[in-house]
């Protein structure tokens, strides 16, 4: 993940760069050329305005003599910051020669039609920006003067700088990616090797956990794996719990009805009591295994009750009867006592005695059987 990240910020800090970086550039071209070319109209409108009066070229008959005098401008590109000067004339029609257009420039770019109207022209080829100024002498001649400069953004040095400053920004956005990502994968990393702990079962294993004050995702993602450990851990304890107290519950009915039947099979317990108590327990072993199938297709953590009238004293006296087989094979003798005005205990399975008849309650009696147990 870290790489993944390093790479991610990388190539926003270049993207930025070239965004940035490149639209500053075109901008400056284009604010260079749009300069350059205002600039380079201005002076050619004052040397073609100047032209006539500064060479003469009123008098001047002779094509020979023309050039040569129009050769002395050439001094104009030391003193003018221009990269190239040329002076065109009309020949026989008020026609111009292609071969005195510089080799830059073609006839089409000067527009002779608007040059004609003593209108100067403007225009640029990429970075060669030109400007064309005419002129009509006293003897009908059109004389145009022509300039051609290089426009210039003044990002020599500048560039430079940038680049500089574009390897600094990625060393230093690569710096804080690989900061940045090794302390978020850690983080990860840890809360990823719990999970694996939690999930093989160690759970008591917890991811480091956040200042209070912390409530960003990660955070939020220990606090979590935090709480789903201590409630897994917590069902585990309550899931013992729980298998402690069914073993239990079953336990005993399975133990009392061994008891009888063990006693039927050496003769030492009368079949029809024996049999009835067999069958008390055997309902409320099934009455378990029925809520146990229950809890089990509903996950559900509660018992059901059936609240009936209850007599306590008899309810009691059967559960105590079905310890009675165990007690013996120990050489104990279970007695089932109700203290009623002083009344002594009877032996277990003896007639209720009045006592017995009146301690009515509402109750369900198989979970009845489960607590006295």
């Amino acid at each position: 993940m870290t790489r993944r990240l390093a790479i991610l910020i990388i190539g926003v800090v270049v993207s930025v760069l070239v965004l940035v970086g490149g639209g500053t550039l075109v901008f400056a071209n284009f604010r260079a050329r749009h300069t350059t070319e205002r600039e380079l109209r201005q002076q050619a409108v004052r040397v073609a305005s100047n032209i006539s009066g500064a060479l003469d070229l009123d008098t001047v008959t002779d094509p020979a003599v023309l050039q040569r005098r129009l050769r002395l401008l050439k001094v104009l590109r030391g003193l003018l910051p221009i990269d190239d000067i040329a002076v065109l004339t009309t020949g026989p029609g008020g026609r111009l020669d292609p071969t005195q257009v510089p080799s830059t420039l073609t006839i089409d770019d000067l527009q002779p039609d608007v040059l004609a109207r003593l209108k100067p022209v403007s225009g640029n080829h990429g970075n060669l920006v030109f400007a064309a100024a005419p002129t009509r002498e006293s003897n009908g001649r059109l004389v145009i003067v022509v300039l051609t400069q290089r426009a210039n953004a003044g990002l020599g040095y500048s560039v430079r700088y940038f680049f500089l400053a574009a390897a600094a920004t990625l060393l230093l956005g690569l710096a804080v990616a690989l900061v940045l990502g090794r302390k978020l994968t850690r983080r990860l990393r840890d809360a990823s090797v719990a999970t694996q702990r939690i999930a093989a079962g160690q759970l008591a294993t917890r991811v480091p956990e956040p200042r209070p004050d912390a409530h960003d995702e990660l955070a939020e993602l220990a606090r979590s794996i935090n709480g789903m450990a201590e409630g897994l851990q917590r069902s585990k304890v309550l899931e013992q719990q729980f298998l402690l107290s069914v073993s239990h519950d079953l336990r005993t009915p399975l133990t009392s009805i061994r008891g009888y039947a063990e006693a039927i099979t050496d003769g030492a317990a009368d079949p029809a009591a024996a049999a009835t108590v067999i069958k008390s327990e055997s309902q409320r072993l099934e009455r378990l295994v029925a809520d146990l199938l229950d809890l089990a297709k509903v996950q559900s953590r509660s018992y059901s009750f059936q609240m009936v009238p209850v007599n306590l004293v008899e309810a009691t006296a059967a559960v105590v009867s079905g310890f009675v087989p165990g007690a013996a094979e120990h050489g104990l003798s279970l007695r089932f006592a109700v203290a009623v005005d002083g009344a002594g205990g009877s032996p277990v399975g003896q007639a209720p005695s009045p006592a017995r008849s009146a301690a009515m309650v509402t109750a369900d009696p198989d979970r009845l059987a489960q607590v006295t147990s």
